[in-house]
């Protein structure tokens, strides 16, 4: 019989609040650690958020990949406006 194949643990990172409360306590130890965060930018976030990001990213910065991922971003009732970022945090823990 085979094994089942090993489960991934991925976090949404929806740069809230609450995502960031259980990034950084994943990161301390008081949640068991991800595989994965992903999250992503839609470029119209307020500065304070795009600052809470930078200062979250800093503290798992040294288990973190960042990569940026080009998406389409089109609004349903608009035309294509621009460009959408994934990110996706490859944790090293």
């Amino acid at each position: 019989m085979r094994s089942p194949p090993p489960a991934l643990s991925v976090l949404n990172w929806s740069w809230g609040s609450d995502s960031s409360a259980i990034a950084l306590m994943s990161h301390h130890g008081e949640l068991p650690p991800f595989d994965v965060i992903i999250s992503a930018d839609t470029q119209g976030e307020p500065d304070e958020v795009y600052e809470t990001v930078e200062w979250v990213s800093a503290i798992l910065q040294p288990y973190l990949h960042r990569s940026m991922i080009p998406l389409p971003l089109a609004p349903i009732d608009e035309p294509e406006t621009g460009q959408e970022e994934l990110f996706c945090f490859a944790c090293n823990t």
